[in-house]
This record gives structure tokens, C-alpha cells and sequence, in this order.
């Protein structure tokens, strides 16, 4: 990749943001972290992940990629790695496979012989976005993302930050997990993400906010099968109200047709709207700024690493836990992010900090893990 670049209309979006778009990662570390040769990874990788070692920079109203250093920042432990970035730069997905290459090079240096995943060349798709259609079809995308949904309600706030927690579940709660969404027709992604409605409506009633039109935002993958980290996402919004049905099952019968309607066509419309919307730089930078509320609350699956597959050693440490967390725009106050291991799931929970301080994101999302847990136990006791 050449420098500069343009930017593309997602990449665009997350620059003019009233938040601070920043990622966290947080590996937990079996061993002891050789902390100079980590480094020194970190430094190889960078080499095949153009968009980590650069910065947007501004031409004309335009957003550009300029090559410089410092777009990564790590921090290190003797048992733990935390890595931060703009989502301007990557996705989680894409800050994943990063990762891979960070932790290959460090098994190369302490004499193993890691390697990549063979992956294909990038191109286009697996299965191209679906034509634009007719023009209300971008239309009627603006007024879903102008439509009124509850907030979440805040609790005390502290601080201007992030707030982020996590919490992870076992091997035994993750396969009842997937067999409960078996036994009941669909996926694990929808039956968690159903259970994040139900924890959402939990914590508003105990607060008397809205709980009768919720919606999550839920990032949807266009990966190109490359294996450099960027932005490779749409976003779907999946509605609920009390109208569908208020019933656990339900929802989950009305999140699972949403969810069936947005793999079908990738999300194409949102992707639609960014790219009439990056054509006008003016209307870019105002339409962030607008006070609109995608949805309550964000759901995102990252995915399991390449990294954690065949045990998650690497020189003289393994990967134990690996929690991602996504941030949150203005207004969406709470994001859960969900990485799958072989042995089981890990959250993170992003909360602005001016709305929850950590008791409130630790109350917030001790609802949702006990909702899942709730879900998983149903079926805990059949046979697999």
C-alpha cells in the first residue's frame, strides 16, 4: 500500500466522530512476557499492516492516510498485553489478525516456528454486496437511523472515558449455549444477542426508562479474505418493541428473522448511505455531529483468533483470556464484544463513563452474563 491514500467512507465516518472511536484488546498471559522481544514483534508485524503505522490527515476537507508512527499503543505486563487503537484504522476483526503476526514473530524470536494462517489473496467479497437498488431504499436506511429508540438509562458516571469490564465463560456454558440455539432453531449470535435485549430491558425497568423500543447495533463482516487489518464492516440495526412479542422466545424469533434480513443483504444500505454521504465532506462531518441514536446499546462478535487455535502458545507464554472492547459513539451508551475461544467465550463491556461509573458497567453487565447463563442452564442437562 502506498502513501497517502484516501480514505474510505467508513474510515471517514470514524474519524469525524464526536467520541473518541478507540479499541482496547486485553490479552491474559500464561508465562512471563519477554517484554524487548515483544517489542521488537510488534515492530516486525507493522511491516504487513500498512493502516497500523499510519495517520489521517486532512486535504481539502478530505480525509487522507499519511505514513507515521504511534497509530498502535501497547502496554505491557509481565502476564498481560493491552493494545489500543482508532477504529479509523481496523476493526476488532482485523486488529485480531494483527495480532497473530505480533505474537508469530515473537515465538520466531524465542526460536519457534509459528506461522500465519495460509489465507488466499485479497479480492473482492465472498458474496459481493447486493446492488443499490432504487433510491428509496437509501432513504428509508436515513429515516431507520433517525428513528427513536430508549436509551440506556444512565447510572452514576465518573469520568469522561471509557469504562470497560469483562467477564469470561467456560467451555460447559459456551456448548450449552450453542445447543440451546440448536434446540431452538437458530444461532448463538442471535440467542446472545436476544439475551442483551433482555438485560437492556432489565436494567431500564429497575430505572422506570423506556423499555418498550430497544434496538442493537450489530456490525456486520465484509471481510475480503486479505489478511492486512482494516475496516472490512457494515452495520445492521436489529429493532425490537413490544409490539413483536415480549416473551423470551419471541424475540428471539423476531431477532433471528432481523438478523436472517441483514445477512441476506450485508447491511448494504448503511454501506450505502457512507458512501453518498463521503462524496459531500460537509454533510460527512455535520451528520456525526447531529444528535441521532443508532441504537440502545452495540453488539459485536470478533470472532475466534487465529491465535487461540492448536492451544495459543507462542515462545515462552499462552494466551488464556483475550477480551476485546469496541467504543462507543455519542449517545449509544454500552458496547459488548464477544471473542470465542476453544475453551469458552470472553466479553468486554464499553459504558461512557460520563453516564456509568464501574459498579454501574460491572451491575450492567452481571444482568447480561446471568441472562446467558440462564439461557445456557436450560439445556446444561441434555445430553450432547
Amino acid at each position: 500500500m502506498n502513501f497517502p491514500r484516501p480514505a474510505t467512507a467508513f474510515e471517514h465516518l470514524m474519524a469525524v466522530e464526536r467520541s473518541a472511536m478507540i479499541c482496547t484488546l486485553r490479552l491474559e498471559l500464561e508465562g512471563t512476557l519477554r517484554r524487548a522481544d515483544f517489542e521488537a514483534a510488534v515492530e516486525a508485524a507493522r511491516a504487513h499492516h500498512p493502516l497500523l503505522r499510519a495517520r489521517i490527515v486532512w486535504r481539502d476537507g478530505r480525509p487522507w492516510w499519511e505514513e507515521a508512527p504511534g497509530s498502535v499503543v501497547f502496554q505491557t505486563g509481565q502476564s498481560l498485553i493491552v493494545a489500543r487503537w482508532h477504529h479509523a484504522c481496523c476493526d476488532g476483526r482485523g486488529f485480531l489478525r494483527f495480532m497473530t503476526d505480533v505474537l508469530v514473530e515473537y515465538d520466531r524470536r524465542l526460536g519457534g516456528t509459528a506461522s500465519r494462517p495460509v489465507v488466499r489473496a485479497p479480492g473482492p467479497p465472498d458474496r459481493p454486496l447486493p446492488p443499490s437498488g432504487a433510491r428509496g431504499g437509501v432513504v428509508d436506511a436515513v429515516r431507520r437511523l433517525l428513528r427513536i429508540h430508549a436509551r440506556l438509562a444512565p447510572g452514576r458516571g465518573s469520568t469522561s472515558g471509557p469504562i470497560l469490564v469483562s467477564h469470561s465463560f467456560s467451555a460447559e456454558t459456551s456448548a450449552a449455549l450453542s445447543r440451546a440455539a440448536g434446540a431452538a432453531g437458530t444461532s448463538a449470535n442471535d440467542l446472545l444477542a436476544r439475551d442483551l435485549i433482555l438485560a437492556l430491558r432489565a436494567w431500564n425497568g429497575a430505572r422506570n426508562a423506556g423499555t418498550s423500543r430497544l434496538a442493537l447495533a450489530v456490525p456486520m463482516s465484509l471481510w475480503s479474505g486479505g489478511w492486512e487489518a482494516c475496516n472490512e464492516v457494515s452495520l445492521a440495526v436489529l429493532e425490537w418493541d413490544a409490539e413483536s412479542g415480549e416473551a423470551p422466545d419471541e424475540i428471539l424469533r423476531e431477532v433471528a428473522r432481523q438478523m436472517a434480513r441483514r445477512k441476506a443483504d450485508r447491511a448494504v444500505r448503511f454501506t450505502r448511505v457512507l458512501e453518498r454521504l463521503h462524496r459531500r465532506p460537509w454533510l460527512m462531518r455535520l451528520f456525526p455531529r447531529r444528535p441521532i441514536l443508532y441504537a440502545t446499546a452495540v453488539i459485536t462478535n470478533w470472532g475466534r483468533p487465529s491465535f487461540l487455535r492448536g492451544g495459543g502458545r507462542f515462545g515462552n507464554v499462552t494466551v488464556r483470556r483475550c477480551h476485546g472492547f469496541t467504543p462507543v459513539r455519542a449517545g449509544t451508551r454500552a458496547s459488548l464484544a464477544v471473542v470465542r475461544r476453544a475453551d469458552g467465550l470472553d466479553l468486554g463491556l464499553t459504558c461512557d463513563g460520563s453516564c456509568f461509573d464501574e459498579a454501574d458497567a460491572r451491575a450492567l453487565l452481571d444482568l447480561y452474563v446471568a441472562q446467558v447463563e440462564a439461557s445456557a442452564a436450560s439445556v446444561k442437562s441434555s445430553p450432547t
